[in-house]
């Protein structure tokens, strides 16, 4: 079968499909934030090759700049992950925020 829109089409092989299937599992069975964050820090690491990897909660309301909380991170210790958000988070990041009124109901 044909690519559609002509993108171009991959095969994933069965490991990465269970590695897949079992970040998706683990989320799903998520209970707190913290365990989210760290399932979601350790399943990406045999899929998306990464040296240092975070995982940001923003708090947004009342305030055009962009608060980061509760952050985690793999690959980078306490300081150097306090350091990054104080330093140089706002350069890096552009926040988009998705708002809909059925969230509201």
């Amino acid at each position: 079968m044909p690519p559609c829109n002509n993108q171009q089409t991959i095969e994933l092989d069965s490991t990465t499909w269970t590695a897949l299937n079992e970040l998706a599992l683990a989320i799903h069975a998520s209970h707190g934030v913290d365990k989210l964050q760290k399932e979601t820090l350790e399943g990406t690491t045999g899929l998306v090759p990464h040296r240092i990897a975070m995982f940001d909660l923003i708090e947004a309301a009342g305030s055009d700049a962009p608060r980061y909380v509760h952050p985690a991170s793999s690959g980078m210790d306490d300081r150097a992950l306090s350091d990054y958000y104080n330093r140089y988070a706002a350069m890096d990041y552009t926040c988009l925020l998705y708002t809909s009124d059925a969230a509201d109901e």
